[in-house]
């Protein structure tokens, strides 16, 4: 069906290398860091400091929080992997993207958008906010990937080519050689 063929149409590997370039000035907050960051946060508030420091820009991941992000307009660039086992917890996730006007692409490997946050695998991931100095890349990024997934609806509509298994492939062999048998 082409629900699931559209994951057969990946991001080509220039976009795919301008992608982790942007993904890559992102890493994870560290739990360090964070625990840090809290605590200075926590001692600002008890001496009735204003707090001036703000989160870092990170990436957002995972089904549940991508989802949310797009339904509140808020993600800027969301990722989707192919390779998503089973396809269906991801396949309803290009049409609500095309729905709500979010630029998505979607790229071959779980595992690689998995090092970008810190985990071994991740289904999605979500840009909600960039660096002025990564602006210009983003804005590169979301009118290719608007041009080759959101806007191109033959990807939406076109049917996959029928694969037959390995047994079918035996048994026709067979009937096949059978029948050539019969025919000398």
């Amino acid at each position: 069906p082409p629900l699931l063929n559209q994951f057969t149409h990946t991001a080509d590997a220039n976009q795919t290398k301008n992608l982790w370039r942007l993904l890559d000035n992102y890493p994870p907050e560290k739990p360090a860091e964070k625990r840090a960051r809290l605590a200075k946060a926590a001692q600002d508030k008890v001496d009735g400091k204003a707090n001036k420091g703000k989160k870092p820009t990170m990436l957002k991941f995972g089904l549940n929080q991508v989802t949310t992000l797009v339904e509140n307009n808020q993600a800027r660039l969301v990722v989707i992997a192919a390779n998503v086992d089973p396809l269906e917890l991801v396949c309803w996730l290009p049409a609500l993207c095309r729905e709500k006007e979010v630029p998505f692409c979607i790229v071959k490997s779980q595992s690689q958008l998995g090092r970008f946050v810190g985990l071994k695998k991740t289904t999605c991931i979500a840009v909600t906010d960039v660096d002025n100095s990564d602006k210009h890349n983003l804005e590169k990024l979301q009118e290719n990937f608007r041009s080759q997934f959101n806007n191109n609806m033959a990807i939406a509509r076109t049917y996959g080519k029928m694969v037959m298994g390995i047994k079918f492939k035996h048994k026709q062999a067979k009937i096949d050689k059978a029948n050539e048998e019969e025919v000398m």
